[in-house]
């Protein structure tokens, strides 16, 4: 009965996710004009800009077949994001399987992967679920004994796992962290000989190394160091002990005005180049202590996975002590939630889509124990305390993704069609011939940038009218922020500015943006001269 109630499953998660991309159709995240532009530059040939440590390609590689097709690029993003939803469940049920998990279980936990899916392909443009889709079915794999007396398997599992380092860096330490829990695990269930586990590993890193191998050469040779990827450095200088700008955002283009060098729309198509100050926990005793305190706010955001683990441990203890067999869910779960809590411990870690491939299987491991204490009929203290530990433990799980899942059906604040709005705000801004460089109005200016194919001179939070003024800028964009107020009363006095007026102003609390004002600059002819040159 497994197989066909599978396939109603991913029946129904097909319509969930046609009816969330139909829906949300129009929102959009930085990271997805990123992901756009990088596959842009290559489609035209402009390597050089393509080529960055930031942006893990493998997602902006498979964009550049639709964008081909002449796809609209909103719905390029909406159909990739789809596509990986369906690799996330996809691999999680393989793993499920692989996973020996009873039909009840298992169809439970694919329901409750599903969801998570929905939620998080119209919540976020980013290569986190097809990531742990791949995760899931390399892992499937790994749990298996037979890749440790097979070279060429375990060959073939390195070259997944570079794959999964093209599709997002941070799953290189990932899979190298669950290696070594998995072969931990052979050897202690399996009494597997040291000798052989040693050999399939280097055959797996032989793989890997083969896949992600060029690739980090090509960086290294572009920054001239030694490179795997920039996300860990830059996560890590966000960490940082400092405010970037008055109202706290990290990112510079994103807060103060910043220039993007020539080709690029934005300087957010390569976030190495921005002036990040990077520091070290071990430069003074400040910083180290700042270090310990981050891990210990991370560990506070994490525990919450954690807790669910311990809840459902304690009943899979419980089994082992009655059959002396330790369980393989128990195990796993073990391996991958430690694996990636400690990948994201020195750096920020509050999304849940950092985590998703530890959550499917946290849930199975949960709804596993849930369904072993509902079987015991004997009402002993013990069995009352793991039967509410674990239903406690399933219902704070399923909770965020239930409500993640039917957000878009039930017109919650999170869905903004942000870029509907900036497209519309583009093609009447072109009508009119008021075509230039845009500063302000994060992240409206960066969408705005995008679709009119003009540079984006960053947020300018907290800018003077003489910043503004200063780098020519057709268009400014100012949002409702007690940092910008003072800019908007000097633009609203500007003899240089005037205040236009757009059909889209109706429309702006729809994008969480509804005190955005827009100015043009009254000598357009002459601001667009001096922005040439």
């Amino acid at each position: 009965m497994t197989a066909p109630v599978a396939k109603s499953l991913f029946l129904l998660q097909a319509v969930l996710l046609i009816g969330a991309a139909t829906y949300c159709y129009g929102q959009l995240n930085p990271d997805a004009i990123a992901y756009l532009r990088v596959a842009e530059h290559i489609i035209s040939g402009e390597f050089g800009l393509a080529l960055n440590g930031y942006w893990s390609p493998l997602f902006s590689w498979l964009l550049v077949p639709l964008l081909l097709l002449d796809a609209d690029p909103i719905f390029a993003v909406r159909a990739l994001m789809v596509i990986s939803a369906l690799a996330f469940s996809g691999g999680a049920y393989l793993l499920f399987c692989e996973l020996r998990l009873s039909s009840k279980v298992l169809h439970a936990s694919l329901l409750g992967t599903m969801l998570l899916s929905v939620a998080l392909s119209y919540f976020a443009v980013a290569p986190d679920l097809l990531m742990a889709g791949g995760f899931f079915v390399l892992l499937s794999r790994l749990i298996r004994s037979d890749w440790l007396l097979n070279r060429s398997v375990a060959m073939q599992c390195g070259f997944a796992a570079g794959f999964l380092y093209l599709c997002k860096a941070a799953a290189l330490p990932l899979t190298l962290a669950v290696l070594v829990g998995v072969l931990l695990m052979h050897f202690w269930q399996q009494n597997a000989s040291s000798k052989q586990l040693l050999k399939s590993a280097l055959f797996f890193v032989a793989g890997t190394s083969c896949v992600a191998g060029p690739w980090i050469l090509i960086l290294s040779v572009h920054y001239g160091y030694p490179t795997i990827s920039t996300v860990a450095s830059i996560a890590h200088a966000i960490e940082g002990p400092w405010d970037y700008s008055p109202h706290g955002e990290v990112i510079p283009g994103f807060s103060g005005i910043l220039i993007p060098e020539a080709g690029r729309l934005t300087t957010w198509e390569e976030p190495s180049l921005q002036d990040f100050p990077y520091w070290s926990p071990f430069h003074s005793s400040a910083l180290f202590k700042h270090q310990i305190s981050s891990i210990a706010v991370n560990v506070r955001l994490n525990f919450v996975y954690l807790l669910f683990l311990i809840c459902a441990l304690c009943v899979h203890l419980r089994i082992y002590r009655r059959t002396g067999k330790v369980d393989s869910t128990a195990w796993t779960s073990i391996v991958v939630v430690g694996a990636n809590v400690l990948v994201f411990l020195p750096t920020h870690s509050a999304s849940i889509r950092y985590f998703l491939p530890a959550i499917p299987l946290l849930l199975a491991a949960v709804l596993k124990a849930l369904f072993y204490v509902t079987r015991q009929s004997a009402p002993t203290f013990k069995i009352s305390t793991m039967y509410a530990a674990a239903i406690l433990s399933t219902v704070l799980l399923l909770k965020p993704i239930y409500g993640m899942t039917l957000r878009p059906f039930n017109g919650g604040v999170d869905y903004y069609p942000i870029g509907l709005r900036a497209r519309g705000l583009a093609e009447e801004l072109r009508a009119k011939g008021l075509v230039g460089p845009i500063v302000g109005g994060n992240p409206l200016g960066l969408y705005l940038s995008y679709f009119l194919r003009q540079p984006w001179y960053g947020g300018a939070e907290g800018s003077s009218i003489g910043d503004v003024e200063a780098v020519n800028a057709l268009i400014v964009i100012v949002n409702e922020t007690t940092w910008n107020n003072r800019l908007r009363r000097s633009l609203n006095r500007s003899d240089f500015f005037s205040k236009f007026e757009t059909s889209q102003t109706n429309h702006m609390d729809d994008i969480g943006l509804p005190e955005a004002a827009i100015y043009i600059a009254k000598n357009a002819d002459r601001v667009l001269m001096e922005s040439r040159r």
